[in-house]
């Protein structure tokens, strides 16, 4: 999800550092769903 919407985001020419905080938030979300996984 995270690659999809940065990808979108570049080809609007509208990458901005919110929208990077975005998607470090979609990998915060997708790292804590992989601790019950392997813990």
């Amino acid at each position: 999800a995270a690659i999809g919407y940065l990808l979108a985001s570049m080809r609007a020419h509208q990458l901005t550092p919110a929208r990077l905080t975005v998607a470090a938030g979609f990998y915060a979300v997708f790292a804590i769903g992989l601790v019950p996984i392997l813990a």
